[in-house]
Protein backbone atom coordinates (compact mmCIF):
# COMPACT_ATOMS: atom_id res chain seq x y z
CA UNK A 1 0.00 0.00 0.00
CA UNK A 2 1.20 3.27 -0.86
CA UNK A 3 -0.21 6.72 -0.19
CA UNK A 4 0.18 9.83 -2.23
CA UNK A 5 -1.23 13.38 -0.82
CA UNK A 6 -1.60 16.73 -2.05
CA UNK A 7 -3.18 20.00 -0.33
CA UNK A 8 -5.12 22.02 -2.19
CA UNK A 9 -4.61 25.65 -1.29
CA UNK A 10 -7.97 27.61 -0.25
CA UNK A 11 -7.64 30.67 -2.48
CA UNK A 12 -10.60 32.55 -1.06
CA UNK A 13 -13.57 31.78 0.86
CA UNK A 14 -15.48 33.66 -1.95
CA UNK A 15 -13.71 31.44 -4.69
CA UNK A 16 -15.83 28.11 -3.70
CA UNK A 17 -16.12 27.42 -7.59
CA UNK A 18 -12.47 28.44 -8.93
CA UNK A 19 -11.48 26.05 -5.61
CA UNK A 20 -13.76 23.13 -7.16
CA UNK A 21 -12.09 23.72 -10.61
CA UNK A 22 -8.71 23.31 -8.96
CA UNK A 23 -9.77 19.55 -6.67
CA UNK A 24 -11.65 19.06 -10.56
CA UNK A 25 -8.19 19.58 -12.44
CA UNK A 26 -5.46 18.03 -9.80
CA UNK A 27 -7.65 14.76 -9.40
CA UNK A 28 -8.23 14.30 -13.96
CA UNK A 29 -4.90 14.81 -14.09
CA UNK A 30 -3.16 12.79 -12.06
CA UNK A 31 -5.75 10.01 -12.62
CA UNK A 32 -5.02 10.17 -16.18
CA UNK A 33 -1.25 10.15 -15.21
CA UNK A 34 -2.13 7.03 -13.12
CA UNK A 35 -4.47 5.62 -15.53
CA UNK A 36 -2.30 2.11 -15.54
CA UNK A 37 -2.77 1.30 -12.00
CA UNK A 38 -5.43 0.74 -9.24
CA UNK A 39 -5.99 3.66 -7.07
CA UNK A 40 -8.50 4.99 -4.58
CA UNK A 41 -8.56 8.41 -4.17
CA UNK A 42 -10.33 10.03 -0.99
CA UNK A 43 -11.17 13.83 -0.50
CA UNK A 44 -12.02 15.92 2.30
CA UNK A 45 -12.25 19.32 1.29
CA UNK A 46 -8.57 20.26 1.97
CA UNK A 47 -6.51 16.98 0.96
CA UNK A 48 -6.26 14.76 -1.66
CA UNK A 49 -5.37 11.11 -0.46
CA UNK A 50 -4.38 8.54 -3.46
CA UNK A 51 -3.87 4.85 -1.95
CA UNK A 52 -2.11 2.52 -4.19
CA UNK A 53 -1.53 -1.34 -4.03
CA UNK A 54 1.44 -2.57 -6.05
CA UNK A 55 3.20 -5.27 -6.87
CA UNK A 56 6.26 -5.66 -4.57
CA UNK A 57 8.37 -6.44 -7.30
CA UNK A 58 8.88 -2.85 -9.47
CA UNK A 59 7.95 -0.49 -6.37
CA UNK A 60 11.56 1.06 -6.84
CA UNK A 61 11.18 1.94 -10.48
CA UNK A 62 7.17 2.49 -9.99
CA UNK A 63 7.95 4.87 -6.87
CA UNK A 64 10.80 7.00 -8.90
CA UNK A 65 8.23 7.39 -12.51
CA UNK A 66 5.46 8.09 -9.63
CA UNK A 67 7.79 11.02 -7.72
CA UNK A 68 8.06 12.59 -11.79
CA UNK A 69 4.74 12.58 -12.38
CA UNK A 70 3.78 14.24 -8.91
CA UNK A 71 6.15 17.39 -9.96
CA UNK A 72 5.18 17.26 -13.55
CA UNK A 73 1.24 18.30 -11.91
CA UNK A 74 3.04 20.53 -9.43
CA UNK A 75 4.91 22.44 -12.32
CA UNK A 76 2.15 22.12 -14.01
CA UNK A 77 -0.51 23.97 -11.90
CA UNK A 78 2.48 26.20 -10.64
CA UNK A 79 3.19 27.33 -14.31
CA UNK A 80 0.24 27.45 -15.80
CA UNK A 81 -2.25 28.46 -13.02
CA UNK A 82 0.16 30.60 -10.78
CA UNK A 83 -0.98 27.60 -7.70
CA UNK A 84 1.06 26.40 -5.69
CA UNK A 85 0.24 22.78 -4.17
CA UNK A 86 1.93 21.22 -1.94
CA UNK A 87 2.47 17.21 -2.16
CA UNK A 88 4.03 14.65 -0.64
CA UNK A 89 4.38 10.98 -1.23
CA UNK A 90 5.13 8.10 1.67
CA UNK A 91 6.93 4.55 1.67
CA UNK A 92 5.53 1.85 0.90
CA UNK A 93 3.47 -0.57 3.85
CA UNK A 94 2.26 -4.17 3.69
CA UNK A 95 0.20 -4.23 6.92
CA UNK A 96 -3.17 -2.01 6.17
CA UNK A 97 -2.86 -1.33 10.23
CA UNK A 98 0.20 0.33 9.64
CA UNK A 99 -1.65 3.19 7.24
CA UNK A 100 -1.67 5.60 9.95
CA UNK A 101 1.68 6.13 9.94
CA UNK A 102 1.71 6.72 6.59
CA UNK A 103 -0.90 9.31 6.88
CA UNK A 104 1.23 10.74 9.81
CA UNK A 105 4.61 10.64 7.83
CA UNK A 106 2.64 12.76 5.07
CA UNK A 107 1.40 14.95 7.28
CA UNK A 108 4.51 15.84 8.66
CA UNK A 109 6.11 16.08 5.28
CA UNK A 110 3.84 18.85 4.53
CA UNK A 111 4.54 20.46 7.69
CA UNK A 112 8.31 20.19 7.08
CA UNK A 113 7.59 21.69 3.59
CA UNK A 114 5.82 24.52 4.64
CA UNK A 115 8.98 25.44 7.00
CA UNK A 116 11.82 24.63 4.73
CA UNK A 117 9.50 26.25 1.55
CA UNK A 118 10.30 25.02 -2.51
CA UNK A 119 8.40 23.85 -4.81
CA UNK A 120 7.51 20.38 -6.13
CA UNK A 121 7.13 16.98 -4.27
CA UNK A 122 8.33 16.19 -1.06
CA UNK A 123 9.64 12.38 -0.58
CA UNK A 124 9.07 10.72 3.49
CA UNK A 125 11.69 8.36 2.82
CA UNK A 126 14.09 11.23 2.58
CA UNK A 127 12.84 12.03 5.95
CA UNK A 128 15.20 9.49 7.94
CA UNK A 129 14.75 8.39 10.70
CA UNK A 130 17.42 9.61 12.70
CA UNK A 131 16.76 12.61 14.69
CA UNK A 132 18.21 14.93 13.30
CA UNK A 133 15.23 14.58 9.94
CA UNK A 134 12.86 13.46 12.08
CA UNK A 135 9.81 15.23 11.86
CA UNK A 136 8.35 17.81 15.01
CA UNK A 137 5.49 14.68 15.44
CA UNK A 138 7.70 11.96 14.79
CA UNK A 139 9.93 12.12 17.61
CA UNK A 140 6.79 12.24 20.11
CA UNK A 141 5.04 9.57 17.81
CA UNK A 142 8.15 7.39 18.85
CA UNK A 143 9.15 8.56 22.80
CA UNK A 144 4.75 7.35 23.05
CA UNK A 145 5.42 4.12 21.73
CA UNK A 146 8.79 3.83 24.18
CA UNK A 147 6.17 5.09 26.91
CA UNK A 148 3.32 2.94 26.09
CA UNK A 149 5.43 -0.25 26.63
CA UNK A 150 7.52 0.85 29.07
CA UNK A 151 10.49 1.02 27.69
CA UNK A 152 12.55 3.79 29.43
CA UNK A 153 15.62 2.73 28.15
CA UNK A 154 14.32 3.89 24.69
CA UNK A 155 13.33 7.02 25.60
CA UNK A 156 16.81 7.78 27.09
CA UNK A 157 18.37 6.93 24.32
CA UNK A 158 15.37 9.02 21.52
CA UNK A 159 15.96 11.85 24.09
CA UNK A 160 20.11 11.50 24.26
CA UNK A 161 19.65 11.12 20.26
CA UNK A 162 17.95 14.22 19.94
CA UNK A 163 20.36 16.32 22.27
CA UNK A 164 22.99 14.72 20.15
CA UNK A 165 21.76 16.10 16.98
CA UNK A 166 20.64 19.52 18.34
CA UNK A 167 23.86 21.14 16.63
CA UNK A 168 22.70 19.70 13.16
CA UNK A 169 19.17 20.08 13.22
CA UNK A 170 17.89 24.00 12.56
CA UNK A 171 16.98 25.45 15.62
CA UNK A 172 13.38 26.05 14.82
CA UNK A 173 12.58 22.26 14.25
CA UNK A 174 14.23 21.25 17.32
CA UNK A 175 12.08 23.53 19.68
CA UNK A 176 9.06 22.16 17.71
CA UNK A 177 10.56 18.79 18.74
CA UNK A 178 11.16 19.44 22.13
CA UNK A 179 8.06 20.98 22.30
CA UNK A 180 6.49 17.80 21.19
CA UNK A 181 8.36 15.95 23.53
CA UNK A 182 7.69 17.52 26.40
CA UNK A 183 3.43 17.39 25.30
CA UNK A 184 3.81 13.82 24.64
CA UNK A 185 4.95 13.15 27.48
CA UNK A 186 2.41 15.23 29.61
CA UNK A 187 -0.17 13.85 27.82
CA UNK A 188 0.30 10.27 28.44
CA UNK A 189 0.92 10.40 32.69
CA UNK A 190 -2.06 12.92 32.50
CA UNK A 191 -3.71 9.85 30.86
CA UNK A 192 -2.16 6.85 32.75
CA UNK A 193 -2.14 8.54 36.36
CA UNK A 194 -3.08 5.96 39.10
Amino acid sequence: IFLLFYEVPMLDKHQLKHDDLLWFTIDNIFSELMSQEKMYCIEDGKYLFYFFIIPKNNSIVWREGCIEKMNYLCDLLEDKWGVSVPAAISTFETQMEQIRFLYQDIMDAIEYKDIIGGRGVIDTESMKDTPDNLSIKSMGMFIEMALLQGDYEKILALSQELFDASDRTPSLIFRMQVLEVFHVVAQFYEHHET
